[in-house]
This record gives structure tokens, C-alpha cells and sequence, in this order.
């Protein structure tokens, strides 16, 4: 059976194709021949089951998909600096302790949150004193038009700049993640129930301190002045993290030193 029509190549896929795809669940489906039909179905950009498809075997679905070899593996070009008109590439050793919180919480979510992620990662700029490069605030991003943008753009010309931040982000928060003393799963509804009463007093309350982990530590490097809080998460994330990681092993707590025994 032979579907001309195939795409080759990621730069084939838009972002908005390459999320529709990534985010076909096979247990949302009946069967395997209906969930590789999806995929077909989404790779061919229709959202009608061509007859095609009729009476077509299992393994015959599973050949065509396997054809496909650029599926194998991710996209694997060099980070594109400019992807439209006033959307650049924004470096990763620029990204702020805000940004840093940001994406650390969409990313949990990848496929999902992938063209409002992207918008963090392709803005626009501006110069400013001494021809210094000056990001465009998050606060001032027009999403609703720039992530549209992003949509429709080729999933190969953006990829490898969300890889630089997701492995470059994944990297920060283990390198530093003696600064956090939790879990990075919260206890669930569930297993507190079956908690008995100090076991699941404990629970909640490591369940709030993961909650509100960013909001102390940020809290802290203020010295409890929320009206520094801004400013604090407007600072360069790995800059950020060192000065916790130093006063945490210096036992500095809201400008007071404590000796460490």
C-alpha cells in the first residue's frame, strides 16, 4: 500500500502537526489499527479516515509507519537564531531565575505548553545603553500572536533550541538540587489517607514546602522584603542558584549568618 503523500522529513511537520502527533495516546483508542491509523491520519494533515484505510491489516499499518524513518529520532539540526521577524533565539546562559521557575513548571507538561515554552525561548530584543541586547520582558510577550507563529513553523527549525533548554534546565535543577531538601513528587490524596495521623501531618506539610519551595527560597534571598521579589527573579538564574547554594552552605538565613557545626 502506498501513501505518496507521506511527509519525509521533520521539516515537513509543523509544530502544530508534531504536537498532534506526540500527543496521541494509544490507550485512547480501541485498537492498534485505529490508533496507527491516527497517526496517519495526522501525519497526512486530514482529519477524515480515508478509505485508504479499509480493510487494511495490522501489520501492513505498522510497515507504513516503520517506513517513516525521520520518526526514529529526534530533529537534529543546529539551533535556528531567527525563526520570523523579531523572534531570536534568546541564549540560555541569558535565562533569569523567573524564566528558569516559568519553564521548569510548563515543562511539565511538554506537549502541551510546547508553543507558550517556545515563546520564551523566541522573542524580541532591543538595544540598549552601551549596544547591550536587551530581552523583551515576559510580562510584555504577546503570546496570543506570537505562539500562532511558532505553530506554523517547521518543527525542525525550533526543536533543537527547546532541546538546548530542556536538557540545559534539567541540568540546573539537579546540579543544584541540594538547595531543596524534598521529593519531587508530592504525596497524593490516596496515600495520605492511609497515613495515620502524625504521618500524614508530616506528609501535608512537606507537600506545602514543595508548593511554596520557589516562593521561600526567593523569599529568603530577599531577606523577607516582597518588595525586592521582582527584582530577585529578574536576575541570571545560574547567578541566582550560586548565591543560594553559598548561603545555604555558609548557614546564611535572611542576612544572619549562623555557624555551621
Amino acid at each position: 500500500m502506498q501513501l505518496p503523500n507521506l511527509p519525509r522529513q521533520w521539516s515537513e511537520l509543523t509544530v502544530e502537526r508534531y504536537i498532534e502527533f506526540k500527543q496521541l495516546d494509544p490507550k485512547q483508542f480501541g485498537s492498534v489499527v485505529d490508533y496507527r491509523i491516527a497517526q496517519l491520519c495526522v501525519l497526512l494533515d486530514t482529519d477524515t479516515v480515508s478509505t485508504d484505510f479499509d480493510n487494511i491489516y495490522d501489520d501492513e499499518l505498522e510497515n507504513i509507519i516503520d517506513s517513516i524513518a525521520f520518526l526514529k529520532h529526534e530533529p537534529k539540526n543546529s539551533v535556528t537564531h531567527c525563526i520570523d521577524t523579531g523572534l531570536l533565539f534568546k541564549s540560555f546562559g541569558t535565562l533569569t531565575l523567573g524564566e528558569l521557575i516559568d519553564l521548569s513548571v510548563l515543562m511539565q507538561d511538554v506537549y502541551g505548553n510546547f508553543t507558550r515554552i517556545m515563546a520564551y525561548i523566541y522573542r524580541d530584543f532591543f538595544v540598549g545603553e552601551f549596544q547591550r541586547k536587551v530581552w523583551q520582558p515576559v510580562t510584555l510577550i504577546a503570546f496570543y500572536e506570537v505562539e500562532p507563529i511558532i505553530a506554523q513553523t517547521s518543527i525542525d527549525k525550533v526543536y533543537p533550541a527547546f532541546r538546548v533548554y530542556l536538557d540545559g534546565i534539567d541540568k540546573l535543577l539537579k546540579d543544584y538540587s541540594g538547595l531543596f531538601d524534598q521529593d519531587p513528587e508530592q504525596v497524593g490524596d490516596e496515600d495520605l489517607k492511609e497515613m495515620d495521623a502524625e504521618e500524614r501531618r508530616i506528609a501535608e506539610q512537606e507537600n506545602k514546602y514543595q508548593k511554596w519551595a520557589w516562593e521561600k527560597s526567593i523569599f529568603d534571598l530577599c531577606d523577607g522584603d516582597i518588595t525586592k521579589m521582582d527584582a530577585v527573579t529578574e536576575l541570571n538564574a545560574t547567578f541566582v542558584l550560586n548565591m543560594m547554594s553559598m548561603r545555604k552552605d555558609l548557614g546564611i538565613v535572611s542576612g544572619k549568618y549562623h555557624q555551621q557545626s
